[in-house]
């Protein structure tokens, strides 16, 4: 008989950043969202601004994996904290932490670069806050947010072939053709 799924699709996690002032909350299918309190946008300068917007993608991040092992931890009755991988798997997880990979946001004004989804940077160029609207602003983040996302879930997909030996490239390149 098959386990009952953890319900990894419906993890969805939010966190402030470090002075409180934005919100956001992703949840497993990527969907993100971003809030500021009333008023914080334009009181950022930039450089201030995408060190706020990097430690909330940390906290953020971090909330959705502790919950992803928690869940997969009370599926399997193992505290998934207590389980060292080994072998492929453990070169898996070490090859995906040096995952590095970078979203830019369609008008370049915003780019998200991260290095495992582990250490994040957010670059706001010079002159983006007085010149875009909060909206505008938060619509270019979460462009180059899935940007970054979409390149880091590739990679992975790359590295679980390439490790595992998988030989899904081939089956891709031989679907293609039929």
């Amino acid at each position: 008989m098959r386990e009952p799924s953890p319900g990894l699709d419906s993890i969805a996690v939010e966190a402030s950043s470090p002075d409180r002032q934005i919100r956001a909350r992703f949840a497993g299918a990527g969907d993100v969202e971003v809030r500021f309190a009333h008023g914080a946008y334009r009181r950022y300068t930039e450089r201030d601004l995408g060190h706020q917007l990097a430690g909330l993608a940390t906290l953020l991040w971090t909330g959705h994996r502790q919950e992803y092992l928690r869940r997969v931890g009370a599926a399997s009755g193992t505290p998934a904290h207590r389980v060292s991988p080994r072998g492929k798997r453990a070169d898996f997880r070490n090859a995906l932490a040096d995952v590095a990979v970078e979203g830019v946001s369609p008008d370049r004004s915003t780019t998200v670069r991260s290095v495992g989804l582990l250490r994040w940077e957010v670059v706001v160029s010079d002159g983006t806050v007085r010149r875009l609207a909060e909206q505008e602003f938060v619509a270019g983040l979460l462009a180059a947010v899935s940007a970054t996302l979409a390149a880091y879930f590739a990679a992975a997909h790359r590295l679980k072939d390439e490790i595992f030996d998988l030989r899904l490239h081939e089956a891709y390149a031989d679907s293609r053709w039929r």
